[in-house]
């Protein structure tokens, strides 16, 4: 009786339904939301070149020749720059830390970038560098880069646009500035092997050239992270760039975070001001400061020489100068 009353009571809810025109169905799966943001097209600006020298040795002694290859490790990476507001960043991925989708720059800037720039940071061959029989010669290499600048807006479902600043690498030209020629059995060898001499960053003072189509200017140039000399002895790795704080300490894609990973020591400092380090896992002077990814910095004083290790599957960090100090001493730009 109660089963005959159930159905009695369905049956009396569909027609009720068809006679209000309701249609019951299935609940579908809802859509994956979708952002609405959209890229626009690169509006160039002005260009200016960055200079930077590295050395390299060549021996030639006891009939064993080793030439050296001169090589780039221009990865998207360290070949792209960018800023939003108060928010800058390297390489062509934008976070929602600075806008409010994640984005890639890639598309807008495939065949834009110099030659040499590759996505994995592999070495690029730029020339072959040869010693004199029974000798050893020290080449110093001038890197000239030019950098060009460029806005690309970002146009959200309605309002207006998000404007995000670039400055990516477009082409590279090296020359020899000089050659130390040194007797086999009198040179003394001073300098590290070739491959773990980093690009030593000069300080040009500002010149503005003349060119035909827009004014190219000379500057200094930065690190981007890649000023590291490698000891794979001692499984160490020396910061070699700047420690005044005009710009940060970390540690791209590439070498620099595979040797971090693998537990290698870095050393750097003294640093002329005080900083702070954004890490996971991190070590310093054997005391253990993080271990745990909640987003608290770790600040450290100026003046002393780190030794940090920031090893594991998360591993990596970047120091950044207090706020105050450096390039945010007039900025709001945080670590991270």
């Amino acid at each position: 009786m109660a089963q005959f009353h159930k159905l009695t009571l369905w049956v009396i809810t569909l027609v009720i339904l068809a006679a209000c025109d309701i249609v019951i169905t299935n609940p579908s799966p809802a859509a994956e939301p979708t952002s609405g943001y959209s890229l626009g097209s690169l509006r160039l600006g002005s260009s200016e070149i960055r200079q930077r020298t590295t050395f390299h040795r060549v021996r030639n002694c006891q009939g064993t020749n080793n030439p050296v290859r001169l090589s780039s490790d221009y990865s998207l990476g360290n070949s792209v720059e960018w800023r939003v507001g108060s928010r800058a960043g390297f390489g062509v991925q934008i976070g929602t830390d600075a806008i409010p989708v994640n984005i890639s720059l890639e598309a807008a800037l495939d065949g834009q970038l110099a030659a040499q720039v590759t996505s994995s940071g592999n070495h690029a061959e730029e020339q072959t560098l040869s010693g004199l029989e029974d000798s050893i010669v020290e080449y110093e290499i001038l890197w000239f880069e030019t950098w060009q600048s460029a806005t690309i807006p970002l146009a959200p479902p309605s309002g207006n646009a998000i404007s995000i600043e670039l400055i990516y690498l477009t082409n590279v030209q090296t020359e020899i500035a000089n050659e130390s020629v040194y007797e086999c059995s009198n040179a003394q060898d001073t300098l590290q092997s070739p491959t773990q001499i980093p690009p030593v960053r000069t300080a040009v003072v500002p010149t503005v050239i003349s060119t035909q189509t827009q004014p190219v200017t000379v500057v200094e140039t930065y690190c981007y992270g890649e000023c590291w000399v490698y000891d794979e002895n001692a499984r160490t790795m020396r910061w070699t760039g700047y420690s005044d704080g005009r710009e940060d300490v970390w540690q791209p894609q590439g070498t620099s975070l595979e040797r971090v990973r693998a537990g290698y020591t870095v050393i750097f400092g003294p640093m002329l001001v005080p900083g702070e380090i954004f890490a996971c896992r991190l070590v310093i002077d054997g005391e253990v400061r993080k271990n745990a990814c909640d987003g608290a910095n770790v600040f450290v004083p100026a003046g002393v020489e780190l030794r940090v290790i920031s090893d594991g599957n998360v591993g990596g960090f970047r120091w950044c100068p207090r706020e105050g100090y450096g390039y945010r001493a007039d900025q709001s730009y945080q670590c991270r």
